[in-house]
């Protein structure tokens, strides 16, 4: 499929993330709050329009929690990879704090599929380093990279899965974003070779960005809720 951009891309006011081009039939994205979560819209990086602003650390069980869902709205799955290579991620700017307590301790980046379920693939950030798990029935890769993100600074974010002859690879790549907005080096990590097999999912499990759900109506007990600003996520497959 195509690239899918989620958010809005533009000099747009603050305000709910939108997509940058409103996504037609077999899928659509909304907002899934919780206790005066919200997202918002405000400056990005130079040339990149607005980026979502995520709730800030609160440290508490009942805080405030805001997560990005994308369904599908037909009987047509497009967000499951199966066997083809694909890759996803976004850019992202830490706060400074970011994790804390159990129920509030993750920055889940971009997620599909929860731990113990069949398949799934996810980009999130623990302690200022990024990692990738990609999952299916046949195995699991998990990545991390070797490149410490400071706070307050813009990174752009890309898990790939690669089809090789003799089984799967992961690849995490970091790349900071100058102030001008233009690309410095990318770290890139990549995982052995090792059978994922068919990554698929119910019909029903969304993508969140942003923190992890239970279904596309409900924040996980455990959100892992970002903190911090996401921008230009991305899910491409094929």
């Amino acid at each position: 499929t195509d690239a899918m951009p989620y958010f809005a891309d533009g000099d747009q006011a603050a305000g709910p993330v939108l997509p940058a081009v409103q996504p037609a039939p077999p899928t659509k994205q909304f907002l899934v709050t919780s206790n005066g979560g919200d997202v918002v819209g405000v400056p990005s990086y130079v040339g990149s329009g607005d980026a979502g602003d995520f709730p800030s650390y609160d440290g508490a069980a009942n805080g405030a929690r805001a997560v990005v869902a994308m369904v599908n709205t037909t009987d047509t799955e497009v967000m499951s990879p199966g066997s083809q290579p694909f890759f996803f991620g976004a850019d992202v700017n830490l706060d400074p704090v970011t994790t804390g307590r159990e129920f509030d301790n993750g920055n889940n980046v971009f997620q599909r599929g929860l731990f113990g379920t069949r398949s799934q693939y996810k980009l999130q950030v623990d302690s200022g380093y990024a990692l990738c798990r990609v999952k299916g029935p046949k195995g699991a890769i998990a990545l991390k990279s070797k490149y410490l993100m400071p706070a307050g600074e813009w990174h752009r974010l890309r898990c790939f899965r690669k089809a090789l002859p003799t089984g799967d690879q992961v690849w995490l790549e970091v790349t900071p974003i100058q102030s001008d907005g233009t690309l410095g080096t990318t770290v890139r990590n990549k995982s052995r070779v090792k059978r994922l097999g068919w990554l698929s999912f119910p019909l029903s499990t969304p993508v969140s960005i942003g923190g992890k759900l239970l279904s596309a109506t409900e924040i996980h007990g455990s959100p892992d809720q970002f903190n911090g600003l996401i921008d230009n996520p991305i899910l491409d497959i094929g």
